[in-house]
């Protein structure tokens, strides 16, 4: 389908104005990652965290969203649901690289660094 990929578009209007045409369309994301990107495009943060691991890496690509609001969204989705394989992934993705913007990579940091500052999950020994 010829509008999926305007999910990830740059502009926030135009991940808005695709989520609700694909939605009229009767269209229902068929991957966990595509319903993670509905829920990101949407704002709907609460939700995408309740996806849980499924929504890890498509909430790392939203670091680098050249909207700030996502950037923000995700930073705050992966503090809430990250451990030490996130901020592998994270770091995987900033050396990845290719023409990351600054503001990326700084919520790329940021995220990594409050997902540290909270420290290791209890084990289940600990409970």
């Amino acid at each position: 389908m010829k509008l999926l990929p305007l999910l990830r578009a740059g502009s926030f209007s135009v991940r808005r104005e695709a989520v609700l045409a694909l939605g009229a369309m009767g269209w229902r994301p068929g991957l966990p990652e595509e319903y993670a990107t509905v829920l990101i495009a949407s704002r709907r943060w609460d939700e995408v965290v309740a996806l849980g691991k499924q929504a890890e890496s498509t909430l790392i690509d939203a670091l680098f969203d050249t909207d700030r609001e996502i950037q923000d969204g995700a930073v705050a989705a992966l503090a809430r649901l990250g451990d030490v394989g996130t901020v592998r992934s994270i770091r995987a993705a900033m050396r990845r690289g290719g023409d990351l913007e600054v503001k990326g990579v700084y919520a790329a940091m940021k995220a990594a660094s409050l997902i540290e500052e909270k420290g290791p999950a209890p084990s289940s020994r600990d409970l």
